[in-house]
């Protein structure tokens, strides 16, 4: 899971941060799970706001709220991939639908281990423009 997470940081940053700079309303973000690459992408934008570490570290692990029963997220998982029986193999599913601390805390270091800091990861290797940075500020900071 840590390996996949990481894999996230490079898709389709620039693209999300642009829309989300330019968006006149809302912006979902979404999967079919709602805790990977949105819980990535959301961590992402609290960077983007220069909102402290242990913060977003918090505001991503909320997600393992709505994950702690997973037999129901396994009916889920065998609903939308249409696979029966997967109750059987619990252990080898288990840490992709979970969300766990040390899933940030690979993202969050491979942040700091390629670019230093989090600012300069999403302008570096994701490519955000200071002014697109500038604007999320603005828009959704006082």
């Amino acid at each position: 899971m840590t390996h996949r997470n990481n894999r996230f940081l490079s898709l389709g940053g620039t693209l999300n941060f642009r829309h989300i700079a330019e968006a006149d309303s809302a912006v979902l973000l979404f999967c079919s799970f709602g805790k990977d690459r949105p819980g990535i992408a959301a961590a992402l934008l609290l960077v983007a706001l220069e909102v402290p570490r242990e913060v977003i570290r918090e505001d991503y692990l909320l997600s393992a709220q709505a994950y702690q029963d997973v037999s129901a997220v396994i009916s889920r998982l065998e609903y939308l991939s249409g696979v029966k029986n997967l109750g059987s193999y619990r252990t080898i599913i288990e840490p992709v639908l979970t969300v766990q601390s040390v899933y940030f805390e690979v993202f969050w270091d491979t942040m700091e281990r390629l670019a230093g800091s989090g600012v300069k990861f999403l302008h570096d290797y994701l490519g955000i423009s200071s002014s697109t940075l500038k604007t999320l500020q603005e828009k959704f900071t006082e």
